[in-house]
């Protein structure tokens, strides 16, 4: 099945599957129900569904029946959003996937019901940053419990299903230790080897949660285990070297503001490469990075700086390298031929998605 076509067909089962479980959590108290539909809302709202896509392709590759890996498939989306719920709060991002965050969200619903008081706590300065802040933590908790739930509900054999419950738990702790690290690196110089380690554990470790659990529901023999994981892990470092890239690109169609991650001084690949060489004088021009005032034209400085020092051509290329050493893994793979086309197209989409 081709990428588009998968996505066509999958995208509203998951949806429906999405809407159906979360649709169950019902509460007497007003405020869990209200805030139980600001989590749905968040979730609901867009999102290209990759992570379960994933996880039904393998599941249908290695031979699994029609339907049995849905609720798995919940899992990882449900998985996923809580960690996107907690990254919103950690970048202090007002927006995703071009509406308001969860965090965001909350705000207004306590600023709607309350007055404003500002106060000199030790972390807030006001109430509602308190509570939105506080509630947003404990909406992207309940997601993860919420995925433990769904992954329960799959049917399997006893086996299969704990393997899956500890690639699931042992994901959640993966994608914190990178998060953990990628909040470390922002005050610390670092190479390209611990910000590719760094990037497979926040990025990287679900994607291949995902076709790891889709091929143990699926049956996969250990040999195809090993080379499904280790394709996801390769495109998911892809993945995520094309989101460094898309956010200096102004045509891109990624909803986070042009130059972002400049703006917030974070080391990317590219930032990383063009500071080892650079000279005094191109060194002058990266005056914007770190600085969260920067005018466009600062901006421009610095990606000039990143074109000059050939750092941009350099992350296309480890990028580009890691979706090659997918596919070739992918060829020693042996499953079905509409499989393997969905598996191709996917890798092409790592690099040359715009959103």
């Amino acid at each position: 099945m081709h990428l588009i076509e998968a996505q066509r067909h999958y995208q509203p089962l998951i949806n429906n599957g999405l809407e159906s479980f979360l649709g169950k959590q019902r509460f007497l108290e007003p405020f869990l129900q209200d805030t139980y539909g600001i989590i749905k809302k968040y979730i609901e709202n867009g999102g290209k569904r990759l992570r379960p896509l994933l996880a039904i392709q393998a599941y249908d590759a290695f031979g699994g029946q029609s339907g049995g890996i849905f609720p798995a498939a919940i899992a990882l989306e449900l998985l996923h959003n809580s960690t996107l719920i907690h990254d919103d709060i950690i970048d202090e991002d007002e927006r995703r996937r071009g509406k308001p965050t969860t965090h965001a969200q909350l705000r207004e619903m306590f600023r709607k019901d309350n007055k404003e008081v500002q106060y000199d706590g030790t972390i807030f300065s006001r109430r509602s940053s308190r509570f939105c802040v506080a509630t947003a933590i404990c909406a992207g908790n309940i997601l993860y419990a919420l995925s433990l739930r769904s992954l329960s509900e799959t049917d399997t054999d006893d086996s299969s299903l704990q393997r899956c419950q500890s690639i699931l738990t042992d994901a959640i702790q993966i994608v914190n230790n990178g998060q953990l690290l990628d909040l470390a690196y922002e005050t610390s110089d670092i190479t390209e080897n611990e910000y590719l380690g760094m990037i497979e554990k926040k990025t990287g470790n679900l994607f291949k949660a995902s076709v790891e659990m889709g091929a143990i529901l699926g049956q996969a023999s250990p040999s195809q285990f090993t080379l499904i994981s280790r394709y996801a892990k390769r495109l998911a470092l892809a993945f995520q070297i094309r989101d460094d890239l898309m956010d200096i690109d102004p045509q891109s169609k990624k909803a986070n503001t042009f130059g972002s991650d400049i703006r917030r001084g974070k080391l990317t690949l590219m930032a990383i490469v063009a500071q080892e060489r650079c000279d005094s004088s191109q060194k002058a021009l990266l005056s914007g990075f770190g600085n969260p005032q920067a005018s466009p034209e600062q901006i421009e400085q610095v990606i000039r700086v990143f074109q000059d020092t050939k750092a941009i051509d350099y992350t296309r290329t480890v990028a580009q390298t890691n979706v090659e050493s997918a596919l070739d893994d992918l060829k020693h793979l042996d499953i079905p031929r509409q499989n393997k086309e969905f598996f191709e197209e996917f890798a092409g989409f790592m690099i040359q998605r715009d959103c």
